[in-house]
C-alpha cells in the first residue's frame, strides 16, 4: 500500500451517551506509516472518539472507513471478552508505551510541597 494511502478515515463523527452529546463533527485520517497521538484534557472526548472508531460507542452521525470499507455500523454489541481484549491491546501494547518515553535529558516535574496542616 502506498505511504499516502488512507488506512483509517473518520468523517464528521458525532457520538455521546444517552442524551449527552460528547463529540461534534470529528475528522481523522491515518495514513500508512503514520503514528497518531490523540491529546486532550479530561472529559474532552478522547475515549469516546476511540470507542466510536471501533464500534463500542455508536456514532450518531458520520462514518468510519477502514481500508476504504465503511465499518461505522458493522459491529454488534461486543462480548465482555472482546472488550477486555480491546482494552489490553489498546492500553498495554509495549511498542506504544516505548514510543511515549520522555526525550533524552528531560526531567520529570517536581512534586508540589505537602500542604501545611492547620
Amino acid at each position: 500500500m502506498p505511504p499516502e494511502a488512507v488506512l483509517l478515515k473518520a468523517e464528521a463523527i458525532e457520538a455521546g451517551y444517552g442524551t449527552m452529546q460528547v463529540l461534534w463533527g470529528i475528522d481523522l485520517d491515518v495514513r500508512a506509516g503514520e503514528t497518531v497521538l490523540l491529546l486532550g484534557t479530561n472529559g474532552a472526548g478522547k475515549t469516546t472518539f476511540l470507542k466510536s472508531l471501533v464500534g463500542l460507542v455508536e456514532a450518531r452521525r458520520g462514518s468510519v472507513k477502514l481500508g476504504g470499507e465503511d465499518v461505522t455500523r458493522l459491529r454488534e454489541e461486543p462480548t465482555p471478552e472482546e472488550e477486555a481484549a480491546l482494552a489490553a491491546e489498546a492500553f498495554f501494547e509495549p511498542e506504544a508505551a516505548e514510543s511515549l518515553r520522555t526525550r533524552e535529558g528531560a526531567e520529570p516535574a517536581e512534586s508540589p510541597p505537602p500542604a501545611a496542616k492547620s
